[in-house]
């Protein structure tokens, strides 16, 4: 063979050979790095539902603890109120028995006057035989509760209820805030 005619041949079965194993090499490297790519989308499209999962479970679990917060400080707002208001009508109690004892003295008008800012403090309904006797404006709901009293009593309530009356009513007062809600549902 001449140096001539080895060019007129063509490659050679070798030279043939590695082209074509090149050409299989880049064509499984451009499909190793297409599968790659492909994989590697569907991993952060996974991982970016994962982590919205996520925010969205913490999200609830965020608003589920808020809920349960608001809940507690509601009962601890009620339970506050609810002693404040027992500690107000203990206070009427004693300032009212004062208010009595004093009535014929100097100091049974500074007695009633402080009665009288005590039975504000009171939710509504409550001490009304006190502040009928301290001439206070009643609501619709206190001279109901006023009927009540005079019905079971069997008689009309005069201006100055009997003391019996008054410690009776106070004792229910107390029960009533015992076992209602202190905040409404």
């Amino acid at each position: 063979m001449t140096p001539s005619s080895a060019t007129t041949e063509g490659p050679s079965w070798a030279d043939q050979a590695q082209a074509w194993g090149t050409l299989a090499a880049v064509l499984v490297a451009l499909a190793a790095l297409i599968v790659t790519i492909v994989l590697a989308k569907q991993d952060r499209g996974r991982a970016q539902e994962q982590l919205e999962a996520e925010r969205e479970e913490r999200r609830r679990e965020r608003g589920q603890a808020d809920r349960e917060l608001e809940e507690e400080r509601r009962r601890t707002a009620g339970e506050m109120l609810r002693q404040h208001h027992l500690r107000v009508l203990m206070e009427v109690s004693e300032q009212y028995a004062r208010s009595c004892a004093m009535s014929n003295m100097p100091q049974g008008n500074e007695a009633n006057e402080r009665l009288r800012v005590l039975v504000r403090l009171l939710p509504d309904g409550q001490a009304v035989l006190i502040k009928r006797r301290l001439g206070l404006e009643l609501t619709a709901l206190e001279n109901s509760r006023l009927g009540d009293i005079g019905q079971r009593h069997g008689e009309t309530i005069p201006p100055d209820p009997p003391t019996g009356w008054v410690h009776e009513e106070l004792r229910e007062n107390a029960e009533e805030i015992i076992t209602r809600p202190a905040l409404p549902e």
